[in-house]
């Protein structure tokens, strides 16, 4: 399509797609990969999911929207009217341009039929098309603008600017403390009170906020995984009611006597003394933790955490890292290397010995649970060099899988038939997936080569048995003599 317009793949993106609206709330790589995918042809399914539409709590438009007024205007200036991008996002139900609620068409977005069917607006409209009812006008309205702003790249943009823009509304009102930990005791029943639960269940938003894992605290987490805009919104306009009552309940309240200097400088002479008191206590155990010292002086500790949380941090971390750093190593690595290298052809021998080796490709993964090989072994392959190129080396392709499975597949039909057998046979037997490729059937005649070389080794172990069999019957030969073994 970009070539048939003649312009940039990457500006029919920002400028037709939703991308702009979703990666707002996205990191940057994310981003930057989705924009890769969507000008590629690999990873069309995985865009939603790496969006996190898939999973999210924000139900997905189910019919495309448009408004009547921006139909007219668009036909008057362009001869037709389009689609606009804006309508589709989700809890936009109001026209930000014209200051009225959209119209739900009759074209469904999540049907299997004529999926990708370019679907013209003149003619989804319909004479008896009703505007959409709407609780709260105000509140639509301030969605509209803000899902707009999204687009045009106003305000914060990535989850990190997100989360830092929540964090700073809860400082403002309280609910966070000065090691930057959010007072959840003090800020949800707030927001159960404060939230419209009955808007945002209008919109098919969840807004249940009663379990440890709710959206609000996933929200101001670290951004492991992606959120919803219309969350992200939801959230800002909680906080904004939130923050604004507070506000005005600290303004009715009497202002406080102001502290004197003589107070303050007291209160400075107590904190100093008492990091001088930590210091000594640190010198004194210099091999212990902060854990051992705490227990030493709770008291002391405590007055720290609440007066100096941020130079108790500090020191505690200074402390930490020159004893790690003084520490010798718990484990020998290179002896360790060595070790499990030499372990590894017993391994690969077990596993491809095993009951069953017929049915499962020696791995990586496999080779280091034979090893038993821990969860701190696995992280730390960098530190293990032998060990990871010989992995590699002892770990099979699905080419080496194949020939395997074949060869063993030929061993068992050459002690139980006395015809070599079929390539389709043999890859059947091997228990091998139709439809077979070329390479496959050319692997299996190979295989079947070997066929005379070990009918003739069966027959020669059969004849060894008969022999054994012949000689224990008719008794030793003479005293001592017990005969040959059996041959197995």
């Amino acid at each position: 399509m970009a070539k048939a317009l003649k312009m940039p793949a990457t500006d029919l993106i920002d400028r037709h797609t939703l991308l702009p609206y979703y990666g707002s709330v996205l990191l940057p790589g994310r981003r930057r990969m989705l924009k890769q995918w969507m000008i590629g042809s690999r990873h069309g399914d995985d865009i939603h999911a790496a969006v996190g539409v898939t999973a999210s709590a924000v139900a997905a438009t189910r019919q495309l929207r448009y408004c009547a007024q921006c139909a007219k205007d668009d036909a008057r200036e362009w001869g037709a009217p389009v689609w606009r991008r804006l309508h589709q996002c989700p809890g936009v139900i109001w026209c930000p341009i014209h200051a009225r609620p959209l119209i739900e068409s009759r074209v469904v977005l999540s049907a299997r039929s004529h999926k990708h069917q370019a679907v013209d607006l003149r003619a989804a409209m319909r004479t008896d098309d009703k505007e959409l009812r709407i609780l709260d006008p105000e509140r639509a309205s301030a969605i509209a603008v803000r899902s707009q702003e999204l687009f045009a790249g106003k305000g914060p943009i990535g989850a990190n600017a997100w989360r830092r823009h929540h964090l700073d509304f809860m400082r403002r009102g309280g609910w966070l403390t000065s090691g930057g930990r959010v007072r959840w005791a003090s800020l949800l029943p707030e927001a159960r009170s404060g939230l419209p639960m009955a808007w945002w269940q209008f919109l098919d938003v969840r807004t249940d906020i009663e379990h440890s894992s709710h959206w609000i605290a996933a929200l101001v987490r670290s951004p492991r995984k992606s959120s919803h805009p219309l969350q992200h919104l939801m959230m800002e306009a909680l906080l904004t009611e939130l923050t604004s009552d507070v506000s005005a309940r600290s303004a009715s309240k009497p202002r406080q006597r102001p502290r004197s200097s003589t107070q303050v400088k007291a209160e400075s002479k107590v904190v100093a003394a008492d990091r001088r008191a930590w210091r000594e206590l640190s010198a004194q155990f210099p091999t212990a933790g902060a854990k051992v010292w705490r227990l030493k002086r709770p008291d002391l500790y405590m007055r720290l955490y609440r007066h100096s949380p941020v130079w108790l941090r500090a020191w505690n971390a200074v402390r930490r890292k020159s004893q790690m750093a003084a520490r010798p190593g718990r484990i020998d690595w290179k002896s360790r290397d060595r070790e499990l290298t030499r372990k590894l052809p017993a391994a690969f021998g077990a596993l491809v010995t095993g009951a069953h080796s017929k049915r499962h490709r020696v791995s990586v993964a496999s080779l280091q649970r034979q090893l038993r090989m821990t969860g701190v072994h696995q992280n730390q392959l960098a530190k293990l060099p032998k060990l990871r190129v010989a992995l590699d080396r002892w770990s099979e392709t699905q080419e080496q899988f194949l020939k395997r499975r074949l060869a063993n597949a030929v061993r068992e039909w050459a002690q139980h038939y006395a015809h070599a057998p079929e390539p389709w046979q043999l890859l059947r037997s091997a228990r091998v997936r139709s439809p077979w490729t070329d390479r496959a059937k050319a692997l299996a005649r190979s295989a079947i080569n070997l066929y005379p070389w070990l009918q003739r080794q069966c027959s020669q172990a059969t004849q060894d048995v008969q022999d054994a069999d012949q000689g224990l019957a008719s008794g030793p030969a003479c005293p001592g003599d017990t005969g040959r073994r059996r041959v197995s």
